[in-house]
């Protein structure tokens, strides 16, 4: 059934009624038995819960109409994907036009799925005993492996034992648990949770962390290897029964198999090691080859009449189970019809309602609306409406009216104006703007914006790396059209399912650089712009038969680039072939030859086509052949008669009887190699040797071939790269990896083959083409470099991208605004200052040199004597841009306040520092300012601060430097002056590191150090005793009387030891053990936030360590939430962002603490794939008074729900700051005027207990 076709014009009239009562007329399309998609004449905007039915009335008449339930799957296309329900009988789907011997009563269609259910069994079990056999060649494998200890080896061969022995108890074990799963396919309301794969990750106990991380890769990974399979499956199976998809769980869902072996080898005594390398081994052979399984099983309900159609209509239009609302929350893959880990009775909080309603429902969005008609690849989708998304949009585009502008243009004259243009031939792209200015028409401020984001669109398109140089004038034709369209239809730019935004992202994709040469495919794309521009007048018919053809140039694209990567991957399969013949035959010759000399003449012959000729056999006809047998043991015999010859044994009689063997190589190399006589002399000699008339000379005999592998040893060497090497293990062909070109531009590749031993991989382009093949060990160097996989907003259509940019450039706007000087446009102090307290930190962590100027006018009151205020900002302002001009590119100038100013010097230590800031006094000495027509000559004294590991903080920098300052005024000023370096003595610097880190190590070892625990809440801020489940934990230090005392000194202390990852892992440890007391004691678990330093983000083990805790305290990963600074990512984002991954792929969420604080930091949040973002305190405390504060605050809020993530304010700190958050819609709240911290034990007291 594919729905994303125009409307069939025989499609049956019919009426949807939802269950609020809701009635459209529309059309409607049979895809199989019980299986409809409706279409309405009008748009739907409606909620429908999956649990409660809808009615479909078919007829012309609703009052009159046959009347049947019916359940809600999804979105199909643009219509609504249906399953009729409940009693329906076979003269009814008849007249439907359904198939008319599919058996729709109970009985029939129970029959069909138990003969379904144990065919598929049947498949299972022929897969799982094949497994078992190479599952005991594993166990013995591991059983005597060299270097493990007795006990190991002791466990794998225990395993083996259990094997054979008891191999039909596995078997057996894993149909019963298997048989459990199926029984009952339709999904009771209460036992959703029961098979959901959270819970092996969520509050029930398990065994071992590992063996549940081994199921959930092999689930995830199968999740996504056969997502479309597995949503047939359970279309169908919701079709066969009529309880529609959402009333179903998956029949053969990857978990039931998963759990089913596991529990077969539980059942017959594995041990903790032999299971988890079982559930591996099992994950490579039998996971990852179910695809003929699962296309088996939909095959066998397609030929029943269930959706015959089906998987062509999910290629082409995307998934129908999961195109939801964005109100419904972002959970982890599980079984479809699952729900998430339980929640327990009693829990009314208000968010929690809401968010169990919206995971119970589902949006309705439909209309009249066609498709475009394209296939390929599905971009990644924005987390908001597309109204949302408008609204987000207009926020970041439109400015406040100029009260002096002119008369502005109604949109009817606009649009005219428009018309007209479209019709003009542009000299060259020129913005919208410009060409309006022209004509005289100034738009009103609503769509000024549209218009600016068209042009920002076409501008991208104009830059060499979108798209081809060539076709830009092309392409340039579809900029007016676009306008008007936006003025017609303003959420054009955030619906992905608009004609013309697919449109423009299809040609986007087509006129990219890598497709050209190509004048065809250029000439195709001329072709449709120009009908665009030349018939487009207010319809938007004229986007929709565009999409339709650019549907299929875009099949006929990615068909040519799948053929590309095929012929990539047989290519490779065929190098790795010969290099395993190569190394085969050199082995098999260094076993031959033996020691450490070799027959010079065999060693010639060898040379001269006969290795080729065992290469070649070994190919073809494979090293167990009979072909192979013979030449194998003619080089043997050839071998001993020239020894025997060496020996002095040789006479006419052994050469007679070696002359077979001679001929027969010979016969053999000329038939393989046909003009090859080189070796014929050789084989005379062979044959002059043999018989006594030569003597036998010999060389150094050829070595074993090297294994291709790293060995151990050289890994040993390689510590840092031990965490890349586990990743490049984790990855497997189809994977994209995200890099940064030449031109500094990111690009795309993907990993297309992977060699049998894991030590080669190939990428190829987004044309299929091959460009990049590597080594284990250079990928992993690669990966420590930067590649990684792309963000999230480098999958998204063409438009979506320019809408995150342009609300990322809206961020950026405000927050430099606010971090500006508003006389001179340097940065203010609180930015100056920031950049300070990281340059200290960066001295005191790696023994770095920076240096800081205090600088300051000399007798700049007098300026104010002579001048008004307007004069001497103006002064101000133009001596400042010369100050910025004035000194190097490392370095940051802002304004302190009244006169001073700062500048930071990063790598410049005090006699540098110095040198320059002479310089400076010097050049503004000599120089006079030029303001207004009138030189002003100004002198300026400066005081310098080196900055080094013995820096106390950033405070004492500012301290110094303006002493220094003071100093060199007082001297007569033009002057500049450097503190005293501070001057430990030898070592000391290493001795204070040493003694401070004692010192932490102290606080923790005599328990000092206590965790305390704040409240986040969903919008609330008057519930005096919080009931969130989200806590933030907080560290403490206990006073001399045991009470909690600030924790700053002691952390600015333990930052200077670089000591701070000792801390980390103290409180995750103990977080872990607070969590575990509340599992033991059957308490709710709340999500908890962990704070991280940046020393612990470039720990090469840190993401070890915290695995490892929750694995020792079989902690649920859905409960902890990792915080970190921008900062503290920012010191090695490449690390942070593969801690971010590895965690998250078990579960974990990660917070961005303090954003906002720098102006262009949303490239972290691009880059980094964080759950929550929190918003810098300093946004926040007086936002019900700051309207710059505001706005800044919506922007980052607009800008973090686009990217699917959810805002914290933190520092809420009084009842009026709740009121502008709720209405910008920040998710959750911290502060004091939400929650204050308490310790651990008193939450404890508060969290319910879990209802038996």
């Amino acid at each position: 059934m594919d729905s994303s076709q125009r409307p069939d014009p025989t499609a049956l009239r019919a009426w949807l009624q939802l269950p609020g009562g809701a009635l459209s007329a529309g059309q409607l399309a049979i895809g199989g038995a019980r299986a409809v998609v409706f279409t309405s004449d009008d748009a739907l905007f409606d909620s429908w819960p999956e649990d409660q039915p809808g009615k479909l009335l078919v007829g012309d008449d609703p009052q009159t109409a046959a009347s049947y339930p019916v359940a809600l799957n999804g979105m199909a296309g643009n219509g609504l994907d249906l399953t009729i329900t409940g009693a329906f009988t076979a003269a009814a789907a008849a007249g439907l036009g359904m198939p008319a011997d599919f058996p729709y009563d109970s009985a029939g269609a129970g029959r069909l799925l138990a003969h379904f259910m144990d065919d598929g069994t049947g498949q299972l079990e022929d897969l799982l005993r094949a497994y078992l056999v190479d599952l005991g060649d594993r166990l013995f494998e591991l059983a005597t492996t060299p270097g493990r200890g007795t006990y190991d080896r002791q466990q794998y061969h225990d395993a083996l034992g259990f094997l054979k022995r008891d191999s039909d108890t596995l078997v057996g074990t894993f149909r019963k648990r298997l048989a459990t799963s199926l029984a009952n396919p339709e999904r009771d309301a209460g036992d959703g949770t029961t098979d959901a794969m959270a819970t092996a990750l969520g509050l029930v106990g398990f065994m071992e962390m590992e063996e549940r991380l081994a199921i959930d890769r092999m689930v995830s990974e199968a999740l996504d290897r056969y997502r479309l399979e597995l949503e047939a499956l359970t279309l169908r199976t919701g079709d066969l029964l009529g309880f529609g998809a959402a009333g179903v769980k998956t029949p053969f869902h990857p978990l039931y198999l998963c759990r089913a072996v596991d529990e077969g080898l539980r059942a017959v005594g594995f041990a903790e090691a032999p299971l988890v390398d079982a559930l591996n081994l099992f994950h490579r052979l039998v996971m990852r080859c179910l695809d003929g399984f699962y296309g088996a099983l939909n095959g066998k309900l397609a030929a029943s009449g269930l959706r015959p159609d089906l998987e062509k209509a999910l290629n082409r239009t995307g998934s129908i189970l999961h195109r939801t609302s964005e109100h419904t929350p972002h959970l982890k893959e599980q079984a479809p019809g699952e729900s998430d880990t339980p929640e327990p009775s009693g829990a009314t909080e208000q968010g929690d309602q809401r968010h169990r309603s919206a995971r119970s429902e589902r949006r309705v969005a439909s209309g009249p609306r066609r498709s475009s008609g394209m296939g390929g690849r599905t971009a990644q989708q924005p987390r908001l409406e597309p109204k949302e998304l408008h609204s987000a949009l207009q926020h970041a585009l439109v400015r406040p009216e100029n009260p002096g502008a002119g008369e502005r243009a109604s949109e009817e004259e606009l649009e005219a104006m428009l018309a007209r243009l479209q019709h003009q031939e542009p000299a060259a792209a020129s913005s919208l703007r410009e060409r309006l200015d022209a004509e005289g028409s100034e738009p009103g401020s609503n769509a000024d914006g549209q218009l600016a984001f068209v042009d920002s669109v076409f501008e991208r398109l104009g830059r060499g790396d979108v798209i081809n140089a060539r076709l830009q004038p092309d392409l340039e034709r579809l900029r007016v059209p676009l306008a008007r369209l936006a003025l017609r239809e303003p959420t054009v730019f955030a619906d992905a399912e608009n004609p013309a935004h697919q449109v423009i992202d299809a040609l986007a994709r087509l006129a990219a650089p890598g497709n050209y040469p190509n004048p065809g495919l250029a000439r195709r794309i001329a072709a449709l712009t120009e009908r665009i521009a030349t018939d487009y007048d207010g319809d938007a018919e004229v986007f929709e038969r565009a999409g339709e053809e650019l549907g299929d140039l875009l099949a006929q694209q990615e068909g040519t680039v799948e053929r590309n990567v095929q012929r990539v991957v047989d290519g490779m399969a065929g190098q790795e072939q010969l290099r395993a013949a190569h190394r085969h035959v050199a082995a098999f010759i260094a076993d031959t030859l033996g020691g450490e000399r070799a027959p010079r003449a065999l060693l010639e012959l060898l040379d001269a086509g006969f290795r080729d000729l065992l290469v070649q056999t070994a190919l073809r006809e494979g090293t167990d052949s009979h072909d192979w047998a013979q030449l194998a043991g003619r080089l043997g015999e050839l071998r001993s008669v020239l020894q025997a010859a060496g020996d002095g044994d040789g006479d006419l009689a052994r050469a007679r009887a070696v002359q077979p063997a001679v001929r027969e190589v010979d016969e053999a190399i000329r038939a393989a190699q046909p003009g090859n006589v080189a070796h014929s002399a050789v084989l005379r000699e062979i044959l002059d040797i043999a018989g006594g008339q030569q003597p036998l000379e010999t060389s150094p005999a050829p070595e074993p071939p090297a294994d291709g592998t790293i060995p151990e040893a050289r890994l040993d060497d390689l510590p840092r790269l031990r965490r890349w090497l586990k990743r490049v293990e984790d990855l497997r062909a189809g994977t994209v990896i995200s890099y940064r070109g030449a031109d500094g531009e990111r690009r795309r590749m993907r990993l297309a083959w992977i060699s049998k031993d894991g030590e080669r991989y190939v990428f190829v382009n987004d044309q299929g083409r091959k460009i990049a093949e590597l080594s284990r060990l250079q990928l992993a160097r690669k990966l420590s470099h930067g590649l990684k996989p792309p963000a999230p907003v480098e999958g998204m259509s063409l438009l979506h991208r320019s809408v995150f940019d342009t609300l990322a450039g809206a961020r950026e706007e405000l927050g430099a605004a606010r971090e500006r000087d508003a006389v001179t446009t340097l940065p203010g102090d609180r930015r100056l200052l920031k950049e300070l307290e990281r340059a200290v930190q960066h001295a005191q962590q790696q023994e770095a040199r920076h240096g800081f100027l205090c600088l300051a006018i000399d007798a700049f009151h007098l300026v104010d004597e002579l001048y008004d205020q307007v004069d001497g900002d103006r002064i101000l302002a133009e001596f400042a841009q010369r100050l910025s001009r004035l000194h190097e590119r490392r370095s940051l100038t802002g304004r302190l306040g009244d006169d001073q100013f700062g500048i930071l010097l990063l790598y410049r230590d005090r006699e540098e520092s110095l040198a320059l800031a002479e310089t400076l006094c010097g050049d503004f000495a000599r120089e006079p300012l030029e303001v207004a027509g009138e030189a002003i000559t100004f002198t300026v004294s400066i005081g310098v601060s080196p900055i080094d590991v013995a820096t106390d903080s950033a405070a004492s920098v500012l301290e110094v430097a303006r002493g220094a300052l003071d100093e060199a005024r007082g001297a007569g000023g033009n002057r500049a002056l450097a503190a005293a370096p501070a001057r430990p003595g030898e070592g000391q610097a290493g001795r204070d590191r040493a003694a401070r880190q004692a010192a932490v190590r102290d606080a923790i070892g005599e328990e000092r150090l206590m965790l305390r625990a704040q409240p986040i809440v969903r919008r609330a801020a008057d519930d005096a005793q919080p009931t969130s489940r989200h806590y933030e934990v907080l560290l403490a230090v206990r006073g001399e009387d045991g009470e909690p005392v600030s924790p700053g000194p002691f952390i600015e202390e333990a930052e200077r030891a670089g000591a701070m990852g000792l801390v980390d892992r103290w409180v995750i440890r103990e977080v872990c053990a607070w969590i575990s007391t509340l599992m033991d004691r059957q308490r709710q678990v709340p999500e908890v936030s962990v704070n991280l330093s940046g020393q612990s983000l470039r720990d090469d083990d840190f993401t070890d360590y915290v695995l490892a805790q929750l694995s020792e305290f079989g902690v649920g990963t859905s409960k902890l939430c990792f915080e970190f600074t921008e900062a503290g990512a920012a010191e090695n984002l490449t690390k942070a962002a593969d801690f971010v991954r590895t965690l998250g792929n078990v579960g974990c969420k990660f917070s961005l603490d303090d954003y906002g604080s720098n102006p262009a930091d949303h490239d972290y949040l691009r880059q980094l794939p964080v759950d929550y973002v929190k918003i810098d305190g300093s946004l926040v405390r007086q936002i019900h008074e700051n309207e710059a504060d505001r706005a800044l605050v919506r922007a980052i809020n607009d800008l973090a729900h686009f990217l699917g993530q959810e805002t914290i304010a933190e520092c809420v700190e009084t009842p009026e700051a709740v009121a502008p958050l709720q209405e910008i819609g920040i998710d959750l709240l911290q502060g004091w005027g939400v929650g204050m911290p308490r310790s651990l034990d008193e939450v404890a007291r508060e969290l319910r207990p879990l209802e038996t």
